[in-house]
Parts: C-alpha cells; sequence; structure tokens
C-alpha cells in the first residue's frame, strides 16, 4: 500500500465514482451516499459536495461511503472484473484524519489504511493492492476533529489495470403511452451520459404505442412499432440494434417506467471493459416508495412460485451493502435494468412472444441452459413502482399461459400444474372470478399449442382482452374504513373448519351471509390488495381488496352460480391438460427455437413488409 501524488505518471483507469443524492426528480436518500456523524454537522450542496460545519468542541464529526452509491465492490471489481490494485482519488479541501476500511458483511470491518491528510484542492491518491479474490466492499471514512476543516467534492475509484475490452452499448427501453417517464429517462440519459460515452451508447427507444414524440437527439433513435408488448418491444430492439452499422457488443433491457440514475449506465460501461464478455449483468429494483429498500436483485421460480434475492433488504445498512454483490443461484433478473451480451443475444436470446409476463423468466432459463454466468455491481439500479401496489385483471391470462409454457419448456413434470389449479381455486374462493375466468382462459391457449401465440397478432388479442367485463382497479377511499385492514381478531377452529367445509360460504345459501350494504357494515370486508386469506372474508358478501398508498382497489361480491360454472370450465381444462401434458409440451419444445429466431421475429413484427 501506498501514496500517489496527483503528479504521479502512472495511468490510472476510472472504475466508478462515488454518487452524491440526486434531484427531487430522482430523489435518493442520502443513506444511499453518505453516512454522516452528527448529521446537523455537516452540509451538504448537491453541486460542490459536502462539508463539515465548524464545531467548538472536541466531538468528533464523521463522514463514512459504506453506502450503496458510496462503496466500492470488491466482490465484483476483484471477482468478476479481476482487478487487483484500487487507487482512491479523493478531491477535498482542509485536512482530516483518513481511514479506509473493508467489509464483507459477516465479520465486521477490517482497518486497511489510516494517515492525517491535507489538501489545497489537488486530487490526493491512496492505492491499495492485492486485493484481487476479496469480496464485500471497500469504503474511506473522514474523521474532523476540532480545529480541522473539510469540504469533500468527490471520491472516485481508479486502477492502473487498463480495460480488456471496449464495450458497445446499445440500450434498448420499449415504452407504451407512458410519455412522461419515457421523456424524463430519454432526456437524463441523452444528456448525462450519451455525450460522455460517444459511440460506445445509443439508446433505442421503442414507441409500441406510436404516440411518442422525442426532439432530434445524437445517439436517440426513436422506433414505431406494433404493440406486440415488452417482449415485442425489447426483440424489435435488439434487431435494430443487431442491424446498425455500429457493432454493440452488449445490449442492455431497460424498462421505460422507471428511474434511472445514469451513474448506473456509467458504472455498466466501466464493469463491461473487464468482466469476461459472456456475462450477464443484473440491475437491482429499489422501490419508489421506499428508496432504500431493495424490490429484489434477481429471483428464483419453481413453479409457478417466486422468491426474491436480497428481497426487501434496505440498503441503508452496512450489512446489506457489503453482502448485495455477492453470489446467488437465480432463475432469471428483471427486464427493468439487465444487459446481455449481444453475440449471443442477436441469435439465442432473443425474447419468447409472451407479450407480458414470464418473458424474463423464460429468458433467464435459457441463460442458465447456455451456462451464462451473472453479476451484478453497486449502484447499478433503477427505482421502479411496487408490484405490490399493482393489480389488472387481465394479467392473470398472461400469468397462467406464460408460467405454464416456461415449465413445459424447461421442465419435466406437471407440478406447475397443480400449482396453476391451486391459484385458480384461490381466486375463486376469494371472489375474484374475472380472475379465475382469464386463468382458465390461459390454460386453454396453452393446450391449444404454439399457434394460440404464433397464429394470432398479439396486439388484437390484447384489445380482446381488454374489452372484456372485468372488475376494475379503481379509486376505492370513498368505501373504505382503513382502520378495518389492521383489525384482525384471530379466528376460531369452528370459522376455520367452516369455512374449508364450505368452499368459503359457497355452499352456504346467501341468507347466512352477514349484511353488507354499506361500508360499515359487518359483511363488508376490506382485505390488503394481494391478500388471500379466506377465513377473514368467510360469510362476507362484499370485500375491498385495497391498497392504502394509492388508495386504488376492487369490490369483489360472492357469486354462488358463477363460482360453480366456472370451477366446472377449470377442471374441464385441467383434466385435458393432465391427460396430454407430455404431448402439449412436446408441441411448444418443438416450436421454442424458431419462436426466438430473427427470422420469426421479423415475420411475427411485420418487419419483412
Amino acid at each position: 500500500m501506498n501514496d500517489l501524488s496527483s503528479h504521479s505518471k502512472l495511468r490510472l483507469h476510472r472504475l466508478q465514482c462515488a454518487g452524491w443524492p440526486r434531484d427531487a426528480a430522482v430523489g435518493t436518500p442520502e443513506e444511499l451516499c453518505f453516512r454522516a456523524t452528527p448529521r446537523m454537522s455537516w452540509l451538504f450542496d448537491p453541486v460542490r459536495g459536502i462539508k463539515a460545519l465548524q464545531r467548538y468542541s472536541d466531538e468528533r464529526q464523521s463522514l463514512e461511503l459504506s453506502t450503496f452509491f458510496g462503496a466500492f465492490s470488491l466482490t465484483t471489481w476483484c471477482g468478476s472484473a479481476g482487478i487487483d490494485e484500487v487507487t482512491l482519488e479523493l478531491s477535498f479541501v482542509g485536512s482530516c484524519t483518513l481511514k479506509i476500511y473493508a467489509d464483507n458483511g459477516h465479520e465486521g470491518r477490517t482497518l486497511l489504511w489510516e494517515q492525517r491528510v491535507s489538501s489545497e484542492g489537488a486530487p490526493f491518491r491512496v492505492s491499495l493492492d492485492g486485493l484481487k479474490g476479496q469480496r464485500g466492499i471497500l469504503f474511506p471514512l473522514f474523521e474532523v476533529y476540532h480545529g480541522d476543516t473539510l469540504e469533500l467534492f468527490g471520491v472516485e475509484y481508479l486502477s492502473s489495470t487498463p480495460p480488456r475490452y471496449s464495450p458497445r452499448l446499445a440500450i434498448v427501453m420499449p415504452t407504451f403511452k407512458r410519455e412522461a417517464y419515457a421523456r424524463r429517462n430519454v432526456e437524463r440519459i441523452a444528456s448525462e451520459v450519451l455525450p460522455e460515452a460517444g459511440d460506445a451508447c445509443r439508446l433505442f427507444v421503442i414507441d409500441n404505442g406510436q404516440s411518442l414524440e422525442l426532439p432530434r437527439v445524437a445517439g436517440v433513435e426513436l422506433i414505431q412499432n406494433r404493440n406486440f408488448g415488452g417482449s415485442g418491444g425489447f426483440a424489435r430492439g435488439v434487431l435494430e440494434a443487431s442491424g446498425s452499422s455500429t457493432a454493440f457488443s452488449h445490449v442492455l433491457f431497460c424498462d421505460d417506467d422507471v428511474l434511472v440514475d445514469t451513474q448506473s449506465i456509467k458504472r455498466l460501461l466501466a464493469l463491461l471493459a473487464y468482466i469476461p464478455q459472456d456475462q450477464v449483468v443484473s440491475g437491482g429494483m429499489l422501490k419508489m416508495g421506499s428508496r432504500n429498500v431493495l424490490h429484489e436483485k434477481s429471483a428464483n421460480v419453481v413453479g409457478m412460485i417466486f422468491s426474491s434475492n436480497r428481497g426487501n433488504d434496505d440498503l441503508g445498512r452496512v450489512e446489506a451493502v457489503a453482502r448485495y454483490d455477492e453470489a446467488t443461484f437465480a432463475t432469471f433478473c428483471g427486464w427493468w435494468f439487465v444487459c446481455y451480451p449481444m453475440s449471443i443475444a442477436a441469435e439465442r436470446l432473443l425474447p419468447f412472444p409472451f407479450f407480458v409476463g414470464w418473458d424474463d423468466v423464460e429468458m433467464g432459463r435459457r441463460c442458465n441452459r447456455l451456462k451464462l454466468p451473472t453479476v451484478s455491481l453497486l449502484g447499478v439500479t433503477v427505482w421502479h413502482e411496487e408490484f405490490e401496489k399493482k393489480d389488472t385483471t387481465w394479467r392473470w391470462y398472461y400469468h397462467t399461459r406464460n408460467g405454464l409454457v416456461t415449465n413445459l419448456l424447461y421442465d419435466a413434470g406437471s407440478r406447475v400444474l397443480r400449482q396453476a389449479v391451486v391459484e385458480i381455486m384461490t381466486a375463486l374462493l376469494t371472489y375474484r372470478y374475472e380472475r379465475a375466468e382469464y386463468m382458465i382462459q390461459g390454460m386453454r391457449a396453452v393446450a391449444r399449442g404454439p399457434a394460440s401465440i404464433s397464429g394470432s397478432a398479439a396486439d388484437e388479442l390484447h384489445t380482446g382482452l381488454l374489452e372484456r367485463q372485468q372488475t376494475r382497479f379503481t379509486d376505492m377511499r370513498s368505501l373504505v374504513i382503513p382502520e378495518r385492514i389492521t383489525r384482525r381478531p384471530k379466528p376460531s377452529k369452528l370459522r376455520k373448519w367452516s369455512a374449508r367445509i364450505s368452499m368459503n360460504g359457497h355452499l352456504l345459501p346467501l341468507r347466512l351471509f352477514k349484511h353488507a350494504g354499506e361500508p360499515s357494515d359487518p359483511g363488508w370486508a376490506v382485505e390488503q390488495l394481494h391478500s388471500n386469506r379466506l377465513v377473514t372474508i368467510f360469510r362476507c358478501p362484499r370485500v375491498v381488496y385495497y391498497e392504502p398508498t394509492s388508495g386504488k382497489g376492487m369490490l369483489c361480491e360472492v357469486d354462488h352460480a358463477r363460482f360453480f360454472r366456472l370451477l366446472g370450465r377449470m377442471l374441464k381444462q385441467w383434466i385435458g391438460l393432465r391427460l396430454n401434458w407430455r404431448a402439449v409440451g412436446g408441441r411448444w419444445r418443438a416450436a421454442h427455437e424458431q419462436m426466438v429466431s430473427p427470422a420469426f421475429w421479423k415475420q411475427y413484427l411485420g418487419l419483412n413488409r
């Protein structure tokens, strides 16, 4: 370990810089960027940086960058990227005690370097070597005592190891009538990433709604496309990028309804210059409502059941930051922000034409079959509206159809069919009859085979789904007493038993149900939007499934005749699929390679014409 003056002739290459909280449009919380103690003793300015205020006591002030956007990932940079030496370049004015720590998230922090330092603004550098193979994070801590002054402008992580590749990144962002989100992200990428990246990066905006207008900007291509869903948008983007005059090395799939911190793209570009070119880079999804909470980094799927890797981690905690890049098995990475090698994507990683839902899962299963490694990197992320705040009835058609098809393509057993039946029964027992009807229709499409997708236009099919009568997800605040959501007395064994044997009241006459004329009546139940509890709505003829943050929800009512009619249709579809499961799976597997080929997508999107 040694100090390097700002006049060193050693050629250094920037890996990443510590990020400061962004403007209100992004809303990056401070705890993801720095930890200042005590907070009132530090003044932050988004342009200049952070400054220690004068104090007239011996109390220590500290500024620590052990954060999601402030720390350096030893796990990824010194693992997959093969970096052995890292140089911290600090831009500051004043004097302080500088400490540099490593923390793997399991054994506590280790002090690597400590010294009293001062600067009049010239970059101060500290070089640390022998880091290859280490895991966790590396970060500086600044201690200010009585008589010290410190104004920190920036922290950069550099390396003398030259880039191994010259990546060229195609960013593909499909959009459908989300003009405000799309314009905001395009403007930010065009102003903060493209000028610096030059011809190493280009943005392809695929307008599935054919309604978006953008000013002409160098490096941004707006492409009109039929609404064949997210998979159609991403497929069109890959086809356009692979057919352009630029030889792109990677393609980034990015949703339109996200908030993109452009530092994520810059860090991704730097990482792609070092990691092997067959690796997939997974970006995290942070929650829009709780900006420091991770929805997931990647996920696993068993049949129809999802579980998140790092789900709901509070990235304001040092341990969560230090463990973030640890390798874990993942079935798939969400398409809100995931980067694929173009050499493989252009031919073998085009999406399966699912329209929406499970397309990223199927792609993940394909990546695992191709044995493509997946890595992540601190600070490579987006903010996305929480899925638990959303619900649309028509989506359950795609969930069932696409989920069953994905499992037919990659798994031999019929476990997923049992799980689908359980999900339909749950919908029926909780009065979500429209959901069950869409799911039964999804089962029917699976039984028809690949022609149910390839033989019809995706936008026309989707329009038909939307035109059907369905319970709408609307503002329900005028029909909800919120306190009812939290009052949950423990149900008796008799109540549980009665709900179970009566199919949650569907075998009981309506005269035995409680009165539910208005929200204050005992038979008017209020449940969380995604609740599947049966016993709490037993003998309640009306249930409001409610999401309190947005105030939206849906009102569902018991309907005995509809319950038994849909139950019979479900049993018919289940028996037919179960008896022909192997044959149905064989047809889908036989068509798979052709349905993810460039030739198929050009014909499907009408590009040959």
